[in-house]
């Protein structure tokens, strides 16, 4: 090429001029990779080192610790970017030589050297400086991102554990079963959901039907009582709870009574006139207005809560997020996994609010609402909540931050953790 010939002429040529010589072209290039290998493994190695070192040390200064990682970031692309260069000149240089030795002339023109040296010395300067901008730019994203989340992983506070529909991982859900089992497991409260029967019961069940349940196509709201508990609800998750049938409000408020606060949310499906009444009765009736929580997807019961008795604890849930939510006249508000930003956070509490988040079966997402402030988690899964928590405690405050930090970076929620 550099004698002007064309390129297929050219490598005609090279393979001429090298033949002979192709066991040690082999061994040189293989020696220089090999160098670089081991250079980027020793340099990289040290850097490493001391960098894991120096993070070790400030580990529990949560602000340092992201200047450290700044300045690492910083220091391992810089490393990186001399080594490139440093492997690309040795690859030059043994080229050069094996020119000198396999070409007749033995040396390139001077033209073509001036040439060369003229575009190296205006390129260089520029590619440096490149270089070195873009590590640092990396090191002060790095900072600015992890001061910006520091805030929420400061302190670990206390996080509720509510067991979604009594804890449906271990149980059917829904059932007088699930609500022993998630006190064993030291839920916080349980969380199951109420529907008005043909017949004016309040019934505890989820779905407008029990297909899922039970593979019965029996709508709820058009069913009286009595047809309801005739279908087995517990043969679908284990023959063992063969014996499970449609809970009665009643029933659930007596099962929990003085052991565990209840956390009743109201479905309408399309009738229920009468369901708000109805659950404000039966929780008066046991003499538990202090041991419950009322919450609903619809605002139009919500309002109708907060009318029938506005001294009591009623939230609103919301799976998207319609104007600003801490805005709403309400004690608390259960939100989708999605919409449980610091941000919101901050601002329900400003305004003395809670704020639960449904549902998290996600050890790691626990761990981050947690971090975040959240007062509360719905899960199915009580122990594996429990143990993230726990975890979550014996951490410093830059393993948190780390967490918080890969949340934000890249793990994603599935559509069955949005599903309430």
């Amino acid at each position: 090429m550099i004698d002007g010939a064309s390129p297929r002429d050219a490598v005609q040529k090279s393979v001429s001029a090298v033949r002979g010589e192709r066991t040690g072209l082999t061994v040189g290039v293989a020696g220089i990779w090999g160098a670089y290998v081991a250079a980027s493994w020793l340099v990289g190695g040290l850097v490493g080192g001391i960098c894991w070192a120096w993070l070790q040390s400030v580990a529990s200064h949560p602000r340092l610790f992201l200047t450290v990682i700044g300045v690492c970031s910083v220091l391992w692309l810089a490393t990186q970017a001399l080594l490139h260069i440093g492997g690309n000149v040795l690859l030059v240089a043994f080229w050069y030589a094996v020119y000198r030795r396999c070409h007749p002339r033995g040396r390139f023109p001077e033209a073509e050297l001036e040439r060369v040296n003229r575009v190296a010395k205006n390129i260089t300067p520029g590619i440096v400086r490149w270089v070195w901008a873009g590590a640092i730019g990396v090191g002060l994203i790095g900072v600015v991102v992890g001061w910006e989340a520091v805030d929420t992983v400061t302190d670990v506070p206390e996080c509720r554990v509510w067991a979604h529909r009594a804890g449906a991982t271990h149980a059917p859900e829904n059932t007088l079963a699930a609500v022993e089992i998630a006190i064993e497991h030291h839920a916080d409260a349980i969380e199951i959901d109420v529907q008005e029967t043909a017949d004016g019961h309040v019934v505890v069940a989820h779905d407008a039907d029990l297909m899922k349940v039970a593979g019965v196509p029996l709508v709820i709201e058009e069913a009286t009582l009595d047809e309801l508990q005739k279908v087995d609800i517990g043969s679908y998750f284990d023959p063992r709870y063969a014996d499970q049938r449609v809970p009665e409000l009643r029933d659930m408020l007596e099962a929990c009574r003085d052991r565990i606060p209840l956390v009743i949310e109201l479905k309408r499906y399309g009738h229920g006139a009468h369901l708000a009444t109805l659950v404000v009765e039966a929780v008066e009736q046991a003499g538990m207005a202090d041991q419950v929580r009322l919450m609903s997807l619809d605002r139009a019961l919500v309002r109708e809560l907060r009318e029938l008795r506005p001294d009591w604890s009623v939230g609103q849930l919301t799976a998207m997020a319609v104007g600003d939510l801490t805005r709403d006249d309400v004690a608390f508000l259960g939100v989708n996994m999605s919409l449980a930003s610091r941000d919101l956070i901050r601002s329900a509490h400003r305004r003395e609010k809670e704020v639960y988040v449904w549902t998290v079966n996600d050890p790691v997402w626990a761990a981050v609402l947690a971090s975040r402030d959240a007062d509360g988690i719905l899960t199915d899964d009580v122990p594996t909540a429990r143990r993230a928590l726990a975890e979550l405690k014996n951490m410093s405050p830059a393993e948190r931050l780390l967490i918080e930090i890969g949340v934000y970076l890249g793990k994603t929620i599935t559509p069955n953790e949005t599903v309430q």
